[in-house]
C-alpha cells in the first residue's frame, strides 16, 4: 500500500475553532511575535519560548492556550508550511490555521520519500533517510504522526509512600482522574493537565512527574536491596528518586549546580535516600547523558530549531568512559538518551570484556512513550 509521507504528520481531524481563533488579528501577531523570538535563539528556542508567554501579559486565560497551540503547531510543521509558501512567521501562522481548519495542501507534490518525511517530520533530510531505513515507510510514517502530537502527562507514584491504586483514589479526592500504564507499573496518566503543585498529595511527595520512558528504564535496572548507585548525570533527579523509590541508596552527581539544588529540595520532598556529592565507584552506575532530546519532540517541539546530533557526542564518550571507570567489578553500566539516532545510542562496549546485558530502544508509535534509549553492560 502506498504511504503518503509528505502528509503522515497531519492531524487526522480539522478544528475549524481553533483554526478561527487564531485568526484574531491580535492573537495572530502574538504568535507570530513568540516564533521570532524563538527563530532568533534557534539553540535556546524552549527556554526563549516559556519566558515569553510568562511575560506574555497581554493574553488573557482562554487566549494563552490558543497562541501556544499556534507557536508549538507551526514549529511541528514548518518544514511543510514552507514547502507550501509561508515565508514569514505571520505566514506560517496564517497556513498553519488553514491546516488546522482541515487544508491537506493537496497541491504539493511528491519530491521522494526521504525528502517528504524530513518534510512531515520537519526535521534534516539525513535523520528522515535513517529512519526510513531503520522502520520502512509504513512506521516511519506513523512515527511522523506521534511526534506531531502532545504528550500525554505522566506521573510516577512514590511506591515508598503509597502504591498507585491508593494514589489514583488519593487523585480522583482531589478532583484528579487518571489512567493507570499499561507500561510502567509505577505509572498514572492525567487525563487532563493540572497545576500538579496545588494539591496536597504533592506537596506529601506521593508522585513525581515522569514520562513512561524514563520509568521502564528504572525497572529495568537489576538492583539488590540498599544497593549503591551512582546516577553521574542526575539533572533535577527524576531517575535518582525513581531508583530510591526502589530501595537503592543513590549518590548523584551533576555539572550544574542548580540542577544538584532541585534534587536536593525534591528528594526532601520525596523522603528519598539520595545523597548529593563528587563521584563515588558504587556497584551500579548511571550515565543519562545529554543528548539531541529528539526522542522529546512531542513534548518540545522547538527542539527542532537548534537541532544538532553531533553537539554532545564528546560529552557522551568521556560520560560514559568517566562511568566505566566508577563502576566496581562485577558492578553495571547503564548509558541512557532520550535520543533515536544511531550516532547517538550505538555505542560499544566500554572496555573490551564487558558483557552487554541489555539494549533497548523505545519508539513512540510502537510504545507511546517519549522517544528513548539504554544499553546495560556488566563489568568483569
Amino acid at each position: 500500500m502506498s504511504v503518503d509521507l509528505l502528509r503522515s504528520a497531519l492531524p487526522d481531524s480539522a478544528d475549524d475553532s481553533l483554526s478561527r481563533a487564531i485568526g484574531h488579528p491580535r492573537l495572530r501577531g502574538a504568535a507570530a511575535d513568540a516564533l521570532a523570538a524563538a527563530r532568533a535563539r534557534p539553540t535556546l528556542a524552549g527556554p526563549t519560548l516559556a519566558r515569553w508567554f510568562r511575560q506574555a501579559r497581554q493574553l488573557g486565560s482562554k487566549e494563552r492556550p490558543i497562541v501556544q497551540e499556534a507557536v508549538f503547531g507551526v514549529l511541528r510543521h514548518q518544514a511543510l508550511l514552507e514547502r507550501a509558501g509561508a515565508r514569514t512567521a505571520v505566514e506560517a501562522v496564517d497556513a498553519w490555521a488553514r491546516l488546522v481548519g482541515g487544508e491537506r495542501f493537496d497541491a504539493l507534490q511528491s519530491e521522494g520519500p526521504v525528502a517528504d518525511l524530513a518534510t512531515a517530520l520537519s526535521l534534516p533530510q539525513a535523520i528522515a533517510a535513517e529512519w526510513l531505513e531503520a522502520l520502512g515507510a509504513q512506521e516511519a510514517a506513523a512515527l511522523a504522526g506521534a511526534f506531531s502530537g502532545r504528550a500525554p502527562l505522566c506521573i510516577r507514584v512514590n511506591r515508598a509512600r503509597i502504591d498507585r491504586d491508593a494514589l489514583a483514589r488519593r487523585l480522583l479526592a482531589e478532583g484528579v482522574q487518571t489512567d493507570p500504564s499499561a507500561l510502567a507499573p509505577d505509572g498514572l496518566l492525567l487525563r487532563r493537565r493540572v497545576n500538579l503543585p496545588e494539591l496536597g498529595s504533592w506537596r506529601e511527595g506521593l508522585f513525581e512527574v515522569q514520562d513512561e520512558a524514563s520509568q521502564l528504564l528504572i525497572d529495568a535496572i537489576p538492583l539488590e536491596p540498599g544497593q549503591r548507585v551512582l546516577d553521574l548525570c542526575a539533572g533535577g533527579g527524576g531517575k535518582s528518586l525513581g531508583l530510591a523509590a526502589r530501595g537503592a541508596r543513590v549518590r548523584a552527581w551533576d555539572s550544574r549546580p542548580d540542577a544538584l539544588r532541585r534534587l536536593v529540595e525534591r528528594s526532601r520532598r520525596a523522603g528519598a535516600a539520595v545523597s548529593v556529592g563528587e563521584p563515588r565507584p558504587a556497584p551500579v552506575v548511571l550515565v543519562d547523558a545529554p543528548c539531541s532530546g529528539i526522542g522529546r519532540l512531542r513534548r518540545d517541539p522547538a527542539l527542532r530549531l537548534g537541532l544538532d546530533p553531533s553537539r554532545h557526542l564528546a560529552a557522551q564518550a568521556e560520560l560514559l568512559a568517566l562511568g566505566a571507570s566508577l563502576v566496581e567489578p562485577g558492578g553495571l553500566l547503564v548509558y541512557a538518551t532520550c535520543s533515536l539516532l544511531q550516532v547517538e545510542n550505538e555505542a560499544p562496549a566500554p572496555i573490551f570484556g564487558w558483557g552487554e546485558v541489555e539494549r533497548r530502544w523505545l519508539w513512540p508509535q510502537r510504545e507511546g512513550t517519549d522517544g528513548f534509549f539504554w544499553a546495560i553492560w556488566r563489568a568483569p
